[in-house]
């Protein structure tokens, strides 16, 4: 039986019990009625035989009720109060009944409920129950007090059986027509539905508690309890039905007591030889099958690569794959002759017998880890899953070597700390850059300043003095005076956009793009331009940052294109594996691809000054945005038909 199955049979049997102690409860209190109404087939159930007593049917009704309010799904202290006072109330009838019996005298408790006359049938007493009735009442009301302490079940069990027999004893003497088993002439009898009740509030009691005691034995799922669910019910009722049947056909003269005794004897044999076939067929079955899965689970230990074992509480190895011999290199007798915490590294072993001693309180292990030693004298690293197993004080655990695993995180660790040391290095750097960065903004201007305005200064105060060669190379340097002020302007800049902080946001790049396009028509109005940008352009990006991406693409396409009388300009995107891929195109002056490498580099120029003025800051600008959203930017081109830009973000 399955865990579930033994559920739902446990469920069952406290059902039966349920409608045991209804049952029970129903029969006494239809016999009150039958003496309240005079009713004699409820006294007595057949005309002739001894009546059920006042007495016994109230015993009945709290024998009921007690088992009833002690199965209540939602047991409370007043339903268990309930139940304690009708156990006591049976008990008490009982008990007071019983002495009567023994002390001969009469405590007027017989006709309390209903006067019985005196020479009732098979009544000693007027009123009275039997004495068998008594000492049942006295054993089944103990048996439920019992039942309220975990501790005193078997003991309940026990009294129950032993009422249970008396009962179905006297139910055979009726069913055999045997007198002496359910009475005899000096006491009164017991009456037929008391036998039978007390049959059924017998087995009530049983099964009220099925999970402990020897009860337990029934519902398990060992061979044993198999055999006593399939063998019990037959061993009871089949000699109790045969034997009841010879008696009929004895009693009709069908045959003589010699056959009829020889005729039970060959169904009993027949009946059990029957049974004990099919059971030894169905355990061999069950066996052959233990047998397989007991082979499956001995190869899986033994194949397994993972370290199994069984470890007990006294800190000793009880059994173990040859995975452990493998790994660790000492053999299995080696490794199961020393207490384990032995081979534990000595720096791990507080940590190991902590973790044992949590093991020992019931408490799984999940992914611990220590170092065990090998033969030849090295550590390994152990990691650990285990389950202890209370009852059998034992430790089932799954173990696996990590030591190349704990090599690769050392090492990952070591890589870590590097990349810890060159990102504080990285960062020392970039304040000596943003320190390069104020002094150039600052301190180079002003020597900047200076030239540029002494020159104007020569030119404005002794230019009638100079030739036009003088005038012209003070005008040269104005101009380096310039471009190296936009020089600066631009590296400022490029530093500025690689430092600034990204806010993330949902960007129209249409409409950026037609701004742009705009201001560049506004500043040339006589160049004829043909610009195409595609609608509903979106990304998830910085709004000032791609605004710098999107300037220095289309200022690029605007400037060199400047050489063609007619240009075209175009926008939009493309579906790379699901996702965007933005372009710029133009119609330029393109460039050769064999120095496309250079392209995004500071200060990097594919076209002379005299051809394109600019400081080749504009791509590498355009570089680093796009790497700060996670993307990549790449062209294509080719010289005087144009180029394409092309990113990702």
């Amino acid at each position: 039986m399955t865990t579930r199955s033994i559920d739902k049979f446990i469920s069952r049997l406290k059902k039966f019990s349920q409608i045991a102690g209804t049952i029970v409860t129903l029969v006494g209190a239809m016999v009150l009625l039958g003496w309240m109404f005079d009713i004699t087939t409820l006294k007595s159930v057949f005309p002739g035989l001894v009546s059920m007593k006042p007495n016994t049917s109230l015993g009945f009704i709290f024998s009921g009720l007690s088992l009833l309010f002690l199965n209540f799904k939602k047991s409370n202290p007043i339903t268990q109060r309930i139940a304690q006072a009708s156990a006591v109330i049976v008990g008490l009838i009982g008990l007071l009944t019983f002495y009567q019996y023994i002390s001969g005298q009469g405590l007027g408790i017989d006709q309390l409920l209903f006067k019985e006359p005196p020479g009732t049938v098979g009544t000693y007493a007027p009123g009275r129950m039997a004495a068998t009735t008594a000492l049942n009442f006295l054993l089944i009301g103990l048996a439920l007090l019992f039942l309220f302490n975990p501790k005193g079940y078997k003991t309940a069990q026990s009294l129950t059986v032993i009422a249970g027999l008396i009962g179905l004893l006297n139910l055979m003497g009726y069913l055999y027509g045997v007198k002496t088993l359910y009475g005899v002439a000096t006491h009164t009898q017991m009456a037929l539905h008391t036998a039978l009740a007390f049959v059924i509030i017998g087995f009530g009691i049983l099964c009220s508690r099925p999970e402990a005691g020897f009860m337990r034995l029934v519902i398990s799922d060992t061979v044993g309890a198999i055999m006593l669910r399939r063998l019990l019910p037959i061993a009871i009722l089949a000699p109790f039905l045969f034997g009841w049947l010879r008696i009929i056909g004895q009693k009709e003269n069908l045959y003589g007591m010699e056959f009829g005794t020889a005729l039970v004897a060959i169904a009993n044999i027949t009946i059990f030889v029957t049974l004990i076939w099919y059971n030894a067929k169905k355990l061999h079955a069950a066996d052959l099958e233990r047998k397989k899965i007991e082979e499956e689970n001995r190869n899986f230990f033994t194949l397994s690569l993972d370290m199994l074992c069984i470890a007990g509480f006294d800190g000793y190895f009880k059994k173990l794959n040859p995975s452990w011999e493998k790994t660790l290199g000492f053999t299995v007798k080696e490794l199961c002759a020393k207490p384990f915490v032995d081979f534990v590294h000595r720096d791990d072993r507080e940590r190991t017998i902590a973790e044992a001693g949590k093991l020992a309180t019931g408490r799984e292990t999940i992914s611990f880890e220590n170092r065990y030693l090998c033969k030849d004298g090295s550590y390994k690293w152990i990691l650990w899953n285990s389950v202890p197993s209370m009852e059998g004080r034992l430790i089932y655990a799954n173990a696996r070597d990590i030591t190349e695993r704990k090599r690769v995180e050392e090492e990952i660790k070591k890589l870590n700390e590097d990349l810890r040391k060159q990102a504080s290095q990285l960062e020392a750097a970039n304040k000596e850059l943003e320190a390069f960065s104020y002094s150039v903004s600052h301190d180079l201007r002003a020597p900047l300043r200076s030239i540029d305005g002494f020159s104007l200064a020569l030119l404005e105060d002794y230019g009638d003095k100079l030739d036009q060669e003088g005038k012209g190379n003070l005008g040269r340097v104005r101009a380096g005076c310039k471009r190296m002020s936009q020089l600066i302007d631009d590296m400022l800049n490029l530093s500025r956009l690689t430092r600034a902080e990204m806010r993330p946001e949902k960007v129209n790049l249409t409409a950026l793009a037609q701004e742009i396009i705009s201001e560049l028509k506004n500043a040339e109005p006589g160049r004829k331009v043909e610009v195409s940008i595609s609608d509903n352009l979106f990304a998830h990006c910085d709004l000032r940052l791609i605004s710098a991406v999107l300037e220095n693409l289309l200022n690029n396409a605007w400037k060199y294109t400047s050489k063609h009388t007619k240009a075209k300009i175009e926008i939009g995107s493309l579906n790379q594996n699901g996702k965007p891929v933005f372009y710029v195109k133009d119609d330029g002056a393109g460039f050769d691809m064999r120095y496309a490498d250079k392209l995004f580099g500071a200060f990097q120029r594919l076209h002379r000054m005299d051809e394109f003025e600019g400081n080749g800051v504009g791509l590498a600008t355009v570089k680093r945005v796009i790497h700060r959203h996670g993307g990549k930017v790449w062209a294509e081109a080719e010289p005087e038909k144009g180029a394409t830009f092309y990113f990702t973000l």
